[in-house]
């Protein structure tokens, strides 16, 4: 017999007021190190194409010292614009930088699995998501 799910709570408590919380900053526009942790295909939602969704990690060790007194944690940003479902020139020759930036083989087959642990360095900007800055990656060059 299946485990029953467990009754999650309603209610949750939290260190500081919410309704006083401000947006935190976002990570500062610069360029970084960081590693490939997660790299899986999705289907997008709005035009069905699959794509690779690439999840870099950025470590304390390469932030600004004033953001690093904010943030102690790494820092996770996706990479989702390397499209898999098309067979043209175009997408082929965005693979094949994409895999020469992190320095990843490749030939007429791509695993996604071989991208993890690679390293990239990641230009980072900034984006409006819902009001509020967000960091967006704006290129991925060689380490």
């Amino acid at each position: 017999m299946a485990d029953e799910a467990q009754a999650l709570p309603s209610a949750f408590e939290f260190s500081q007021d919410i309704s006083t919380q401000e947006a935190p900053p976002p990570l500062p526009k610069g360029v970084y190190l960081a590693s490939i942790e997660a790299a899986e295909a999705k289907v997008s939602a709005t035009s069905g194409n699959t794509y690779a969704d690439i999840t870099f990690n950025i470590s304390p060790d390469q932030f600004p010292a004033d953001y690093s007194a904010i943030q102690q944690d790494a820092v996770k940003i996706h990479h989702r614009t390397m499209v898999l479902s098309k067979d043209d020139a175009r997408t082929r020759y965005g693979i094949r930088k994409f895999c020469e930036a992190i320095r990843c083989p490749v030939s007429r087959k791509l695993d996604l699995n071989d991208f993890l642990g690679k390293s990239a360095m990641l230009t980072i900007d900034h984006r409006q998501y819902q009001g509020v800055d967000q960091p967006e990656i704006k290129s991925v060059q060689p380490a």
